[in-house]
């Protein structure tokens, strides 16, 4: 649970370092309402790479196949958990749909490091 706990934290700061960076790009392309989109989608990121982690955790220290049916079960639950999320986010017209996909996909990519840092470390102990 420490562990996760840990995780948790660590994607967060990367979905925050994702959301700095793009601060400044998505506020020159497209406004205020684009700012909004981005954080929106690295906040639906970091949802569905805390989805995705829960496998990893309930499976670590598992031995035999359990580590890697964990890692399959994880994979398919984090981007399902994104295509929901994202879906219906995007389908309310809250934000802007362009940005938001957009910044799903980048902060989905970066917070990918993270999680795969996270299931290796979890087969390995």
């Amino acid at each position: 649970m420490n562990r996760y706990l840990r995780f948790l934290g660590l994607a967060a700061a990367a979905a925050g370092v994702t959301a700095l960076v793009g601060w400044w790009p998505s506020q020159v392309l497209g406004g205020g309402a684009a700012v909004a989109a981005m954080l929106a989608g690295c906040g639906i990121s970091w949802m569905a790479s805390a989805f995705g982690g829960i496998p990893i955790a309930m499976g670590a220290g598992g031995s035999g196949a359990v580590p890697l049916h964990s890692a399959f079960a994880a994979m398919a639950l984090r981007l399902l958990s994104a295509v929901a999320l994202g879906t219906a986010v995007a389908v309310t017209g809250a934000f802007e749909r362009t940005p938001l996909l957009l910044w799903i996909a980048i902060s989905y990519l970066t917070l990918l490091t993270v999680d795969t840092h996270f299931a290796l470390g979890s087969t390995r102990k």
